[in-house]
């Protein structure tokens, strides 16, 4: 019995000096988070409103740990929308960023638009009486095509010591 309560009190001051080597940082406003469209969007075949999926491009590092790594998933929203039209009228597309959801789970505010155009209008044909014959491009964001995107606010950023995460991780 004893033996155990020596082992419970040396876990508890092992744990504790644990806690104590943690850090507090915070996550600059304007922190650059790159993303890519997952697939294609269009002003043909969205919608206003619509989410389309994006992905980040690289880890975003905070003191030796990864907040948010490659790959992890970014919603988005059209938030305009024209679709390509007769007399050569392009297509437009803009989506906007919101949020992140970071490695601890807490979801980050951010900021950041991507918008297209379907192409330069042709002059000619758009004035010319031929121009109600001839559709402007749609706007198309392709798979693959990266934006970069920035954390709204100051967030502040509680990172575990490495010996606090390693005996967490033990004991599942």
């Amino acid at each position: 019995m004893r033996v155990k309560k020596i082992i419970a009190t040396l876990w508890s001051l092992f744990l504790l000096a644990a806690v104590s080597m943690s850090h507090n940082f915070v996550l600059a406003q304007g922190t650059p988070i790159r993303v890519e469209a997952i697939e294609n969007i269009s002003s043909q075949h969205h919608h206003l409103h619509d989410r389309v999926p994006f992905k980040t491009v690289t880890d975003l590092w905070v003191d030796d740990r990864v907040m948010i790594p490659a790959g992890t998933v970014v919603e988005a929203v059209i938030t305009k929308l024209k679709r390509s039209g007769a007399w050569d009228q392009d297509g437009e597309l803009e989506v906007t960023f919101s949020s992140i959801t970071a490695s601890d789970g807490r979801i980050l505010a951010m900021t950041g638009t991507l918008a297209k155009r379907g192409g330069k209008p042709n002059f000619l044909i758009r004035y010319s009486l031929g121009g109600v014959f001839v559709k402007g491009k749609a706007a198309v964001i392709q798979a693959g095509e990266q934006a970069e995107v920035q954390i709204a606010a100051d967030t502040p950023v509680h990172i575990a010591a490495k010996s606090e995460t390693d005996s967490v991780n033990k004991e599942k």
